[in-house]
């Protein structure tokens, strides 16, 4: 069983599709999906659900954070906020954690004692938006625009695909599927470069998997 923690926020609305993809899945039972939509009820009932998954399970979570906080759903009249603190993390003791969400690479390296040493996957900064390309000199200096971030988005949602189609359908390890996350990256850089003559994209992809930890 993958639970799938995905809270409803329109700027990630692009990973929908991903939903679509193991819809199959999700309808038998291999994949559950845990929603938190943008309201006070949802988060808490989000929670409860978070905190009622049982060791030794596999979970993803698709949304935004920072080095300290994963957030919960928005929308235009409600703003997200904290689903989970650094200090709440011993809520994924004994648990396999992939963490699809900017700057969570940083939170799992904080974590890691309290989530009893398990295994992790995270993540730098993922921008999902122009404003974003600002917070980081490497990726300023690169002059993103608006088409990059689309085809930034697309390209994520290609390798978190493929990834969570390897947690399905595999009995690779988490060091032998971060691996392949590695190779997979490196392939859309390779594309981009070679076939789609982008070297921004190409890039951002690059420090997109230097930033990946794995523990």
């Amino acid at each position: 069983m993958i639970y799938l923690i995905y809270p409803k926020d329109p700027t990630t609305s692009f990973l929908d599709i991903l939903l679509d993809n193991f819809s199959s899945s999700i309808s038998e039972g291999k994949v559950q999906v845990l929603n938190c939509e943008a309201s006070d009820d949802s988060y808490s009932v989000a929670k409860k659900n978070i905190q009622a998954i049982p060791d030794d399970s596999k979970i993803i979570f698709m949304g935004h954070g920072t080095p300290s906080i994963l957030y919960g759903g928005a929308s235009q009249t409600f703003v997200k906020k904290s689903l989970i603190k650094s200090s709440d993390m011993d809520t994924f003791k004994n648990k396999t954690l992939i963490l699809m969400s900017c700057y969570s690479a940083s939170l799992l390296k904080s974590s890691r004692r309290i989530r009893n040493y398990s295994d992790s996957i995270g993540f730098g900064l993922l921008p999902s938006d122009l404003s974003e390309t600002t917070v980081k000199s490497n990726v300023e200096k690169l002059k993103l625009n608006e088409s990059d971030i689309k085809n930034y988005q697309q390209c994520l949602v290609d390798i978190f695909s493929k990834l969570i189609d390897l947690l399905l359908n595999t009995t690779n390890t988490t060091e032998q599927i971060v691996n392949k996350l590695r190779l997979l990256i490196n392939t859309n850089i390779n594309t981009n470069i070679l076939e789609a003559d982008n070297t921004k994209l190409a890039s951002l992809l690059y420090f997109t998997n230097v930033d990946i930890h794995y523990d």
